[in-house]
């Protein structure tokens, strides 16, 4: 009779970890998709000025994308668990079903293990993800921004507007048909030979076409004069001699392969610390530490072989030793202004060593700490994963409120909160304010006690978010008043 208890309690627990596992699963991936698209907005939103009218192929903007969607994974998977863990267990609490559990005999802490070791495993990727996918997708990421970036505009010849794209050459265009071929009032500046403007073609009509390969633009110029400047000629500083031929037709040809999006190599970035991994991050960190011990010790090396620092004078020499300073300056010595001069000079070479030294060695200093933050980077978004189910979990059960109302509310905030502790810790660690081990763990050192806290009041089913137990006690308050004044009446 006991063992068959036993093996129905087992099997019950299973049925419910299958189910609370079940139920967090879908609302996990439609938050973290949204939370993924939601990034992938602010970056577009942010870089959209550096994308439009460069003619960029759709593969090219495509491939773009892919490579830039691996850097907002961990930080999704931290929203995407937040989210679906208040709305989930939220829901769960507001169909009682939290309670239902409860009652089988299995505490809500229990009920968390399903859920809390899915989050662990989350938490495990997202580490190698970090490690070792996101380095190769931002080597790919990072070249090809750069070239899409620098990359000249689409060719556009606007009416009115001199074109300057196509190197060696100014355009100028009166107007333009409908048809997008015939042109009007044609002004073109020619720099290939010279830095100064040295041919210029004026034409009253032509037709404007490209190759089909978009290549090569033709244009075919009707009624118009060509200048050039002579100025192989030896009197042509003195007389400007110039050529003038006037033409029924021309045709000129311009090569827009320089418009086209040129690939720079990938070996250029590897330098940076966002495309490195966790060793060859902490190798760099050791380099740049032996990088400024030397640059302090060389700072030291050469202040002491310019400077002899003795002990302080004591108070009742003090003034004997201004005083034959000041008498053996007024000697009539003449080598007493020229030591003084050396001095000085001494001084201020020393100065403005030891202040180029000290800048040198601060922004090692500061490099150091960017290699240092990517590397508790790799550590603390997956954390994040961990101290916001911690926090999310218990709070949707307190909330017992699901779907997309409050909890998305409540998850929103959180994350800013965390979010914003981030990009603080972030920064006073790059300024140098704190080591990185505290900067960048100061979101987890908040947010960790409030996710224990919450976890405790929902183990005893608070009514922290109830109105109805705020409205109760507010009476119980204003009937104990009313109770000790009635005997005062």
């Amino acid at each position: 009779m006991g063992n068959s208890k036993i093996t129905s309690i087992v099997f019950g627990t299973k049925k419910i970890d299958v189910f609370i596992l079940r139920s967090f699963v879908g609302p996990f991936l439609v938050t973290f998709f949204i939370s993924t698209l939601f990034f992938l907005m602010q970056f577009l939103w942010k870089y959209i000025d550096d994308l439009v009218g460069k003619g960029l192929e759709w593969y090219v903007v495509t491939e773009l994308l892919f490579y830039c969607v691996p850097n907002f994974i961990p930080l999704s998977l931290a929203m995407g668990v937040l989210l679906s863990c208040i709305m989930v267990f939220g829901n769960l609490s507001e169909r009682y079903e939290l309670v239902s559990i409860k009652a089988a005999g299995v505490p809500l802490r229990r009920a968390l293990y399903p859920v809390a070791l899915f989050v662990a495993i989350l938490a495990a990727g997202s580490f190698l993800f970090g490690n070792y996918v996101i380095p190769a997708a931002n080597l790919k990421f990072f070249s090809l921004f750069w070239d899409v970036k620098n990359k000249k505009p689409a060719f556009d010849i606007r009416e009115g507007a001199f074109y300057n794209d196509i190197e060696g050459f100014s355009i100028k265009i009166g107007k333009k048909d409908k048809n997008g071929k015939d042109i009007y009032d044609i002004v073109i500046y020619d720099h290939t030979k010279e830095q100064a403007s040295t041919t210029v073609v004026l034409a009253e009509r032509g037709e404007m076409t490209r190759s089909e390969d978009k290549r090569f633009l033709y244009f075919t110029l009707i009624n118009g004069r060509r200048f050039e400047e002579m100025r192989d000629n030896p009197d042509y500083h003195r007389t400007f001699m110039h050529n003038s031929m006037k033409f029924e037709r021309q045709e000129i040809v311009f090569d827009l392969s320089q418009l086209d999006l040129s690939r720079t190599a990938e070996d250029l970035f590897k330098g940076n610390q966002q495309l490195q991994s966790i060793g060859q991050l902490q190798q760099g960190i050791d380099s740049l530490q032996k990088k400024a011990d030397t640059l302090l010790l060389e700072m030291q090396t050469f202040v002491n072989a310019n400077y002899h620092i003795f002990d302080t004078l004591k108070p009742q020499y003090v003034e004997e030793y201004h005083k034959a300073t000041a008498e053996w300056k007024q000697k009539e010595n003449p080598n007493a202004n020229m030591v003084f001069s050396q001095a000085l000079n001494i001084a201020r070479t020393t100065k403005g060593t030891v202040e180029n030294s000290k800048k040198l060695h601060k922004d090692t200093l500061q490099k150091e700490a960017r290699y240092r933050i990517e590397w508790h980077k790799k550590f603390t978004l997956p954390v994040a994963c961990l101290v916001l189910f911690l926090i999310g979990a218990p709070l949707g059960a307190i909330v017992r409120k699901g779907g997309f109302g409050w909890p998305m509310v409540i998850a929103i905030l959180l994350f800013m909160v965390f979010y914003i502790l981030n990009i603080i810790g972030e920064k006073i660690t790059r300024e140098l304010v704190v080591p990185a081990s505290v900067g960048m763990w100061i979101a987890a050192a908040v947010l960790t006690p409030l996710g224990v806290w919450l976890a405790s009041k929902a183990s005893r089913d608070s009514s922290l978010f109830d109105p109805d137990a705020y409205i109760r006690g507010m009476r119980r308050i204003v009937s104990f008043g009313r109770k000790r004044k009635e005997p005062n009446q």
